[in-house]
């Protein structure tokens, strides 16, 4: 039986599939989508708990023609994005030292 050797490095001379300014310029758009996302899966996990949460105590109850725990978890949603957004480390208002 014959021992087939392979070089482990390859050669320096293989490149990346695209070149750096169009990972540059993919990165805002993908950022935002992922981000875009992630802001729907909690929004809707959120709503999708507070439902199931307040489904015994709220059954039937119907505000503005939506169920009262959809309803809960939305304004729940909402406040923990706004919560979120305003203490991500960008927002200089959040993080200015007024007197």
């Amino acid at each position: 039986m014959a021992v087939i050797r392979r070089d482990l490095n390859p050669p320096a001379t293989i490149a990346a599939p695209l070149d750096r300014p169009a990972l540059d310029r993919a990165r805002t758009p993908a950022r935002a989508a992922f981000g875009l996302l992630l802001l729907a899966y909690s929004t809707i996990a959120t709503v999708a708990v507070f439902d199931s949460f307040t489904a015994p105590l709220l059954a039937g109850v119907n505000l503005f023609g939506i169920d009262a725990g959809v309803l809960i978890g939305l304004v729940v949603a909402g406040i923990v994005t706004v919560g979120q957004w305003i203490t991500n480390g960008y927002n200089r208002l959040a993080y200015t030292n007024s007197p």
